[in-house]
């Protein structure tokens, strides 16, 4: 997954004026970098550490929604999880919202919660 996100950022990064923001999830959500600088944030992905994030679902639609707020109109999103949302994540709606600012969605998704496992 980290040579996912570094491509990523290393393709994107070839758009002038670009700012970056990482976000971490599992049960909750944390802004790790906002930042303009692509090799700041090569630096800090190059850190990441997978670990458990206990039971599955894990807040991947909560963390989505903060992704588009910080989006610029015809942005940007990599969304990597192995993990469905929570139930009630309004899905729909985020959506919409990606719609409405003409960001360019892209996922990963390596599993999800249907067979009742932990992630």
């Amino acid at each position: 997954m980290k040579t996912a996100i570094q491509q990523f950022i290393q393709q994107a990064s070839a758009t002038p004026g670009l700012t970056f923001a990482l976000i971490e999830f599992k049960d909750g959500v944390r802004l790790k970098a906002f930042t303009p600088n692509a090799n700041q944030l090569l630096a800090i992905v190059d850190k990441l550490e997978v670990k458990g994030g206990g039971m599955c679902p894990e807040a991947s639609a909560e963390a989505l929604d903060i992704a588009v707020d910080y989006a610029k109109k015809k942005g940007q999103i990599l969304l990597i999880t192995d993990a469905s949302p929570y139930e009630n994540a309004d899905v729909l709606a985020l959506y919409d919202k990606i719609e409405v600012k003409e960001v360019q969605f892209t996922s990963i998704v390596s599993g999800d919660c249907s067979d009742g496992e932990t992630a």
